[in-house]
């Protein structure tokens, strides 16, 4: 059952999903997408793509659909094997840097108050 089609199981029954279980299926979803579009770019089977990094068929079938709970050290060997990179944005910095913006303090750039704007 794909994340759309449970979402919509678990409104049905009344049951919430809650913000962090929101944010961790867009993160699952966007890894699973990666691993999908660079197995299919490469022209790899997920036998071929699974060699590559170190694990099974089978593992790797169910990282790709969303099945698999990924410590970062794993996702860090898979953008390594795979010489990717990842940026992690949790808009907070963006959004302390807009407030900051309208009360008219100044910030080093960082989304932190610089030294001058003590």
């Amino acid at each position: 059952m794909n994340n759309t089609k449970a979402k919509e199981v678990l409104e049905e029954m009344g049951i919430e999903i809650s913000e962090t279980d929101k944010e961790y299926g867009k993160m699952i979803s966007r890894l699973s997408t990666e691993l999908i579009v660079y197995r299919h770019e490469h022209n790899l089977t997920q036998k071929q793509l699974a060699e590559k990094l170190g694990v099974n068929q089978p593992y790797l079938s169910k990282i790709e659909n969303g099945e698999k709970n990924l410590s970062m050290w794993k996702i860090a060997k898979i953008i390594t094997k795979l010489k990717g990179s990842i940026t992690i944005s949790f808009g907070i910095a963006m959004i302390s840097r807009e407030k900051e913006s309208q009360a008219g303090k100044q910030t080093d750039g960082s989304g932190f108050r610089s030294a001058s704007g003590f």
